[in-house]
């Protein structure tokens, strides 16, 4: 869902329905624009107060806002209108799509919702927003391992020089019971204390927070690797024999062929 195409859509509003028209992701894919419902007052010649008359506005949502999509009648509005036989004649309910998003305050959202025009509609939105939110959340769950590192680093650094020795790391690793040797740590310490744009620099005695960052994120990616040698190892110590790598070929290959006879199952049911 772009700006040049969209989305053909109409709001729901407190059980009316808006007209169709186009949304568009905008600014950068950063906004959501939409219309929605809105009262606006219309003034003639005989009248100082005027009118207020139910009229299209253009709206916008910030993509960071969004929180979730759910399909059908979804919402208590949703659900309050499809009451009426009348809204389900106009709004199938397989057309029918909401968008949940985080509103200023503590815990405050906001439902707003739609009807697609067409399934074809309806696909192209929910497809563009979904990318959308999975980007943001793993933006988050990346920002949140970063920051409980960085909080860990200054909950350390208790004298707060900014920097790190080995032994106080090496006393966390031993509380957090990772099953990782003192050589290995070590290596990757040092290397980490190198300065990535200085690599003839010296290995230093002392990490900063940038560095004490890149070791951890290094230490949890070969943690989780090793973990994976040692459940195919027959001697559990993280390396493969011959007989080992067999195995693990060997069940890799049954998990593959599994799938594959999944996917041509469904695909049978679909013709």
């Amino acid at each position: 869902m772009c700006a040049e195409n969209g989305a053909m859509m109409r709001r729901v509003k407190r059980g009316k329905i808006g007209q169709a028209k186009l949304i568009f992701l905008v600014n950068g894919n950063k906004q959501l624009r939409y219309h929605t419902l809105g009262y606006s007052r219309i003034i003639t010649s005989k009248q100082k107060t005027g009118m207020l008359k139910l009229s299209s506005i253009v709206s916008f949502i910030k993509v960071d806002q969004l929180i979730e999509i759910r399909h059908g009648f979804g919402t208590d509005q949703l659900q309050k209108a499809a009451k009426k036989i009348s809204f389900q004649q106009i709004a199938p309910e397989e057309n029918c799509v909401s968008v949940i998003v985080r509103q200023n305050g503590k815990n405050k959202q906001k439902t707003i919702d739609f009807i697609a025009v067409t399934l074809s509609d309806k696909r192209i939105f929910v497809d563009a927003l979904q990318y959308i939110i999975d980007k943001e959340d793993a933006k988050l769950i990346d920002f949140n391992e970063k920051q409980w590192i960085i909080d860990k680093f200054h909950a350390l650094d208790a004298n707060q020089t900014g920097k790190l020795s080995f032994n106080k790391i090496w006393n966390l690793l031993k509380e957090m019971n990772l099953t990782i040797g003192y050589d290995y740590a070590k290596a990757l310490f040092q290397n980490a204390s190198i300065d990535g744009y200085n690599y003839g620099s010296k290995l230093d005695t002392s990490i900063d927070v940038e560095g004490f960052v890149r070791f951890f994120l290094k230490l949890t990616y070969d943690f989780e690797e090793g973990k994976i040698m040692r459940q195919y190892s027959s001697q559990n110590n993280g390396t493969l024999s011959v007989n080992d790598l067999k195995n693990f070929l060997i069940n890799v290959q049954k998990v593959i062929c599994h799938i594959f006879f999944i996917i041509i199952f469904i695909l049978l049911m679909h013709l």
